[in-house]
């Protein structure tokens, strides 16, 4: 893979996984 798919791939999966943290973040909050 060249450079650049390769950060788009690294950016696409950090967006996931901070929309996700973001979730489980907000389940605490709401205490689920």
């Amino acid at each position: 893979m060249t450079a650049f798919l390769w950060f788009k791939v690294g950016c696409f999966v950090a967006l996931v996984l901070w929309e996700f943290a973001k979730g489980v973040m907000q389940g605490i909050r709401a205490g689920r």
